[in-house]
């Protein structure tokens, strides 16, 4: 977190962190000050705990430098040698501790009155993109039917990098995992930007190709799905993934926060996998005979004609 003068009138820096002078204090008195913190865009989701401490005071007599007693307290500048004052904690905003506890010790009986704690949550929106990898069983490049999702394949996310297009020397891996037993995965991603799926090859079954939508006798790899054009269209079930050599690509999808099916998550982006059948052949025959009797039935002593 970075403090920032211009926001916050009062507070100086002398480079050990912003400290505020309050000219005077009355007994039994209260003063109140807010300060401006800028948390970082880097900054990850969690908790980020600041600490205010009085690091000096001097009495109410102008002859004298003395600093005032403080009978639960011992002012000074080292944050760590405070007992209580923990964010959340029993001892956090008390001020009736007798200041005797050990640094860092959260009992409110023991709390030291002039430190004190404050947790700023950081919470940084993120992206989702998924999520589902399946068997195309009739191969007509959508999800239904009896088709299921298949687990253990390894998916790579891409960055396009500046100029958006995929395959360029700009693009980067920035993510991988295996689709879980249900064939899902799901990337979370904290920059909008344009990104692509690849099925890198590792844990698709054996002869499986991508989709085509011409049924389990297409072997030519062409088809309505087959190369596919729809990932930025936002539509679910449908085959997105065109064949590259062993991998699998779907196109390049824009994803911006705000604006995909499920505000922040799209799940749209699916692969359907088959494996290609022979087209079986058929079989018409096969006797012709000499009939003897002439009862158009072959019996004996009826016998086939060769040739």
């Amino acid at each position: 977190m970075t403090f920032v003068a211009a926001q916050n009138p009062g507070w100086v820096n002398f480079g050990a962190g912003p400290t505020l002078f309050i000219p005077s204090l009355a007994v039994g008195a209260t003063f109140e000050k807010n300060i401006i913190l800028k948390v970082s865009p880097s900054a990850p989701n969690g908790t980020i705990n600041n600490y205010v401490e009085i690091s000096a005071a001097d009495d109410a007599d102008p002859n004298t430098t003395n600093p005032p007693t403080d009978i639960d307290s011992k002012p000074n500048a080292f944050l760590f040698d405070d007992p209580g004052g923990l964010p959340g904690s029993p001892a956090d905003n008390i001020i009736t501790g007798n200041g005797t506890g050990a640094p860092g010790s959260n009992n409110p009986l023991t709390d030291e009155d002039d430190h004190d704690g404050a947790a700023v949550v950081v919470s940084i929106p993120s992206l989702s993109l998924g999520n589902l990898v399946f068997n195309d069983l009739d191969n007509d490049g959508i999800f239904n039917n009896s088709d299921v999702g298949i687990g253990g394949v390894e998916v790579d996310l891409h960055n396009a990098g500046p100029d958006h297009v995929k395959g360029t020397a700009d693009d980067q891996i920035i993510d991988n995992e295996l689709t879980n037993g249900d064939g899902e995965y799901n990337f979370a991603i904290t920059s909008a930007g344009y990104y692509y799926v690849v099925l890198n090859g590792s844990g698709i079954p054996a002869n499986y190709v991508s989709s085509t939508g011409g049924g389990v006798f297409d072997m030519d790899g062409a088809g309505a799905y087959e190369p596919a054009t729809g990932t930025n269209n936002n539509v679910d079930n449908v085959d997105d993934g065109t064949q590259m050599a062993a991998s699998i690509m779907s196109e390049v999808i824009q994803l911006a926060f705000g604006t995909e099916p499920g505000g922040n998550v799209n799940l749209t982006v699916d692969f359907g996998l088959y494996e290609p059948q022979t087209v079986p052949t058929l079989s018409l025959g096969n006797l012709v005979f000499f009939d003897y009797d002439n009862d158009g039935v072959f019996n004996s002593p009826d016998a086939g004609i060769e040739d």
